[in-house]
């Protein structure tokens, strides 16, 4: 469970920051998905929050900058509910664990982006600030998991999801980029061969280094294009 009565502390805070005195509260929701559908209801949604993990089974830690958190908004009787996503151990996939958020970087920015929110679709305002980041400078590097990601479960996240074979060491992955080296060999002394060919002579080092160096601009430009290709017609079929 979220550290609620300090989450609504920072969210007063927050409120009163920009001279609001209707008494907003905040109240977690863990069930129903779908306050947005009902009548009054607004939702706002916090992506890349940075938050850190506990397996509850394992005993594991892991971190994210990619925690989503989705807020339900009602102005009639000043209630907001969140809901946060989490994510399952990549050990052991028992079961969602909740983030831990720091209190005074990660959910006072996400609180302040709400209150964004709630002035700009409660009240009517126009709203000039955008959104502060929320990752605390921290970004994530490799394949996002869609099956250890909660938020993806309920199609609410907003990463773009890359096949895991082609980034990490699996057999496919590993057989799909074996070809690829290869190719990319074969193109460069094909390059140095042709010229040596026309030329009739034998090159010199300096002429041989500026083949090589322009067949693998090649390669890279080929490369680039073939999997800027593949992921377009993954995100297309995602879609």
């Amino acid at each position: 469970m979220l550290e609620l009565y300090r989450w609504n502390n920072i969210f007063f805070e927050e409120i009163r920051k920009v001279h609001q005195t209707d008494g907003w509260i905040l109240e977690q929701e863990e069930q129903d998905l779908k306050w947005h559908q009902k009548i009054g209801w607004k939702s706002y949604i916090q992506h890349g929050a940075f938050a850190r993990f506990d397996c509850s089974s394992c005993g594991h830690k892991w971190s994210s900058a990619r925690v989503t958190i989705q807020f339900y908004m009602k102005k009639a009787i000043h209630e907001v509910k969140v809901r946060v996503f989490g994510q399952k151990c990549r050990k052991c996939c028992d079961q969602f664990e909740e983030p831990k958020f720091d209190l005074e970087t990660s959910v006072r920015r996400i609180l302040g982006n709400l209150v964004l929110s709630i002035r700009k679709q409660c009240y009517g305002q126009q709203i000039y600030n955008k959104p502060r980041s929320v990752n605390n400078g921290q970004h994530t590097e490799g394949p996002h998991e869609r099956k250890l990601c909660e938020a993806c479960k309920h199609h609410v996240c907003n990463v773009p999801v890359v096949p895991t074979s082609l980034l990490r060491g699996t057999e496919t992955g590993g057989t799909v980029w074996g070809l690829i080296v290869s190719i990319s060999l074969l193109v460069i002394m094909g390059t140095v061969l042709c010229y040596q060919w026309v030329s009739s002579r034998e090159p010199t080092r300096d002429e041989l280094l500026q083949q090589c160096a322009k067949g693998g601009r090649r390669v890279l430009g080929e490369i680039y294009s073939w999997v800027r290709s593949t992921i377009n017609a993954f995100l297309h079929h995602l879609a």
